[in-house]
């Protein structure tokens, strides 16, 4: 099998497609092309500056910069609109949204900079942001494709046996709809923690069949994001090679005409923990409950001041020279920041 296939000769992306490379008497299949994000979260709460003017709901609480372009990552209202409880032992679900948020942060910066030939697309037009959740975007006389959860989405198939008459098919973690030159290209990103196992035949069945039925005009591309050592590995110093358990994956789509490539996730498992940790810390915290967190103290004569991990104290008490009692200080002097650090718009 050759993997110059018609679709990777005719993909825009195609320098990011891993090829097959024959070293020490082995295939492997080599990357030509990488891409790095330098990707950097921000831990914010309540009263942090860049928190001053805005509502309640909309309050940032991580923060997600790529290259210097910040964007809220998790406000408070996404508490309200989460499909997973903040009231459980079990994370993992939280931290699993995580990425799939910074996975598709990142997506939409590499595609809006790809190239000037380039745009993405809007798969969600005739949705408002009030009632997209349940937006049709495609359907025919089998399949429906629609908004689960904005900005997730769910394929399903008509099935007289399934839950009202659907069958669900797969959950889509993001599709792109991007146009280049007068080609459309459905790009679909899915997000994997530190272990997994994809079926490409699943895909193939669940997936993939689905969409060129309700596309029959877009070229199929799958972007997946992982941990960058279940995706890479070296058989040679500086060339990164497809890790061996990837590479049925990738033939497999290849063989289904569908363009493959990877990127990997900069933040670590300890990255993941500290930024689920403060999401529960906040929630605690907006809820009025008693919370043990981790953060600095600081304790002078008269002062003592206990931060989170955001920029301003969470605890301020100021001491009484005079009677010696301590009070609460409510109001909070920010740091000198400069507001072009805001957020910019979308």
């Amino acid at each position: 099998m050759s993997d110059d296939t018609p679709a990777v000769a005719t993909s825009p992306f195609q320098e990011y497609v891993p090829c097959r490379w024959r070293y020490q008497e082995q295939d492997h299949y080599v990357l030509k092309r990488s891409r790095e994000f330098s990707g950097a979260y921000h831990l914010h709460n309540l009263n942090d500056e860049l928190n001053d003017d805005k509502g309640d709901l909309e309050k940032c609480l991580i923060a997600y910069s790529v290259n210097g372009e910040t964007h809220d990552l998790f406000t408070v209202k996404d508490y309200f609109n989460s499909m997973y409880s903040f009231d459980t032992i079990d994370r993992s679900n939280i931290t699993g949204d995580l990425r799939e948020r910074i996975a598709r942060r990142n997506m939409k910066y590499f595609l809006r900079r790809f190239s000037k030939h380039g745009h993405v697309g809007d798969s969600f037009s005739g949705a408002t942001s009030g009632d997209r959740d349940g937006f049709l975007i495609a359907n025919n006389d089998t399949y429906v494709l629609k908004i689960l959860h904005y900005p997730n989405m769910v394929l399903l198939k008509k099935d007289k046996e399934g839950k009202l008459g659907y069958q669900n098919l797969k959950e889509l973690d993001g599709l792109f709809d991007y146009q280049y030159f007068m080609k459309r290209h459905l790009i679909v990103l899915e997000s994997k923690s530190e272990s997994f196992k994809l079926m490409p035949d699943d895909l193939e069945r669940r997936l993939f069949e689905p969409l060129r039925q309700l596309f029959p005009d877009a070229q199929l591309h799958y972007v997946l994001f992982a941990n960058g050592r279940k995706l890479f590995s070296h058989v040679k110093k500086d060339v990164p090679v497809l890790h061996k358990n990837i590479i049925p994956l990738h033939e497999a789509l290849l063989e289904y005409g569908v363009v493959p490539f990877y990127f990997s996730f900069r933040e670590s498992r300890s990255d993941m923990e500290r930024m689920t940790d403060h999401l529960f810390l906040q929630h605690d915290l907006i809820n009025r409950r008693g919370v043990a967190f981790t953060g600095k103290v600081v304790h002078t004569r008269n002062d003592l001041v206990v931060f989170d991990a955001g920029e301003t104290p969470h605890l301020r008490l100021r001491r009484n020279e005079h009677s010696g009692l301590w009070k609460e200080v409510t109001r909070f002097r920010h740091k000198n920041t400069k507001r072009s650090n805001r957020k910019k718009g979308l």
